[in-house]
């Protein structure tokens, strides 16, 4: 091909493979790969089977560059639904039909479900394109996820705020609803929290950590430091809140706001015990991420603006919190919108 610059390396057989880029740049890369390849047990002298490629490509590309909570959901992924369908298959046999059959064997999945681990495809498949294991990637655009799209996010109405206080109150997960619903935390924010990050005097919280799910300890261990730059961050509380945190505190025998029962934070699998023993049986679905989004859809209410709220929910991204901001809008408008119909 015309304008192409060629490299070679010489593999451990004695044979030649070429590695071509628009540059010598994108030439090297290539034949740097390939080194990092050998290097990891591929045998660049066959075809790998997409087993062998995507143990490589996940030491390579993935381990110690990722979080460990992406890294373990991909390690899920391909353990439990691409290599059962693909793995055996070398990386050059692949044909689109076989990535359609692979997201035919995943209808019990719900449709985001699907799309994640199609993405983990598509990227595994991209690499392997450019590092000229495949010519081209099976992976067409006429594959695209199916099953049922995710449920509604709807807010908690002001009685199910406080049927969930009600029901918290006086127990040890009774700061956790607070704060879910004052501060809009994540989860893992929530169950990081120590009482230095909280300011009784300026009645200011800071995000600065969080629990999450690692390699060592899949039930959650405290990460120094939040999921992105966004989500560290300075939330106003409440003067209400702020009375009943320093209530909190002159009983607290923990540095953590929400104690596990050591006195030590508290884990996903301890967290998740307790709050179904204590919801159990409420006639509305509630999740830790439903009081996040409601007290994001109150910050719409209240009339803060769309940067405001960026910042005070910790998303890196603004469409994050348009997606919150459209279907607020859509729901707070049709009474009016129906008011404008009926009175032509």
């Amino acid at each position: 091909m015309a304008n192409q610059v060629t490299l070679t390396l010489t593999l451990p057989n004695g044979k030649r493979k070429y590695f071509r880029g628009a540059t010598k740049k994108e030439a090297e890369r290539k034949r740097d790969e390939a080194k990092r390849q050998l290097a990891s047990g591929i045998d660049l002298t066959t075809n790998p089977t997409v087993e062998e490629f995507t143990k490589m490509w996940l030491a390579e590309y993935k381990e110690g560059v990722v979080r460990d909570t992406t890294y373990l959901n991909l390690v899920n992924h391909i353990n439990n639904h691409i290599l059962p369908e693909l793995g055996r298959l070398r990386m050059r046999e692949v044909r689109p039909a076989h990535i359609q059959r692979m997201v035919r064997s995943m209808e019990g999945l719900a449709k985001s479900s699907q799309s994640r681990i199609l993405t983990v495809v598509k990227e595994i498949f991209k690499t392997a394109v450019e590092n000229d294991v495949i010519a081209k990637t099976p992976c067409i655009s006429s594959i695209k996820p199916r099953g049922e799209e995710p449920e509604e996010k709807v807010p908690l109405t002001s009685e199910q705020e406080k049927t969930l206080l009600d029901k918290a109150r006086g127990t040890n997960m009774y700061l956790f609803v607070l704060l879910g619903l004052s501060a809009g935390l994540r989860h893992g924010e929530l169950l990081g929290l120590e009482w230095k990050d909280i300011d009784l005097d300026t009645g200011m919280l800071t995000v600065q950590r969080t629990v999450a799910i690692t390699r060592e300890k899949r039930s959650g261990d405290i990460v120094d430091g939040t999921k992105t730059d966004a989500a560290h961050r300075t939330i106003p509380l409440p003067w209400s809140v702020i009375e009943e945190v320093r209530a909190a505190k002159s009983r607290s025998h923990s540095v953590y706001v929400i104690p596990g029962p050591k006195g030590s934070f508290m884990t996903f699998a301890c967290c998740a015990y307790r709050w179904n023993k204590l919801f159990d049986g409420l006639d509305f679905r509630i999740t830790p991420h439903r009081m996040r989004h409601t007290r994001i859809t109150r910050w719409f209410e209240q009339g803060l603006d769309l940067k405001e709220i960026q910042y005070l929910a910790g998303h890196a991204d603004i469409h994050l919190t348009l997606d919150v901001y459209t279907h607020y809008q859509e729901s707070s408008r049709l009474p009016e919108t129906a008011k404008k119909i009926r009175a032509v």
